[in-house]
Parts: C-alpha cells; structure tokens; sequence
C-alpha cells in the first residue's frame, strides 16, 4: 500500500480494540490511508463513545448491539 500526500493510516479492528494492531492475521484485518482531520475525528467518536459506555449502573459497561451513535454517518 503506498501512502499519498500527508495521510495517517488508519486500521479496522481499530488498533485499540483486543482484535485490532496485529493480533488478527493479515487477511483478516484492513488497513487504508485516511487524511489526519478523519483519522483524529474517528478516534475522538470513538473514545467519546467508549466513555459514555463505562457509566454503567455496575461499573462495568452495559451490553450493546449495532452500531454506537457516534460513529453512525450522518443521513
């Protein structure tokens, strides 16, 4: 993959997550250049999200399925 003008890589699973970095084999992970403004507006979306999911009743973050808000496209 060959990076174009000032761009940031950006990964899914996300780096951050227990299956994102390199933990997945090459083909089952996907890795892309992103521009710096979507690469950091991604991690803001989703460490927004992550926080408000840590306010469960327990302490520990309720259950979810779909896709979090924050990181839903606009219509």
């Amino acid at each position: 993959m060959r990076k174009a003008g000032r761009t940031y890589c950006d990964e899914y699973p996300f780096a951050s997550t227990y299956q994102g970095g390199t933990k997945l084999p090459a083909p089952q992970r996907e890795t892309t250049w992103v521009s710096p403004n979507e690469n950091n507006t991604q991690g803001a979306r989703i460490t927004n999200w992550r926080r408000a999911e840590r306010n469960g009743p327990t302490g520990a973050p309720p259950a979810r399925t779909g896709v979090p808000s924050a990181l839903r496209t606009p219509p």
